[in-house]
């Protein structure tokens, strides 16, 4: 699940073409936190 919603953001980012780094460091740290979560489980 969680590889589908990366790839999923992923291809947003794509079709939008202009760089949103806001919105990409998010993408990043909440992929992040879900990771660290599912860690500690």
């Amino acid at each position: 699940m969680n590889i589908n919603t990366s790839q999923i953001q992923f291809e947003e980012l794509d079709e939008m073409e202009a760089p949103s780094w806001e919105s990409f460091y998010q993408g990043v740290i909440v992929g992040v936190g879900v990771i660290g979560i599912l860690a500690m489980t």
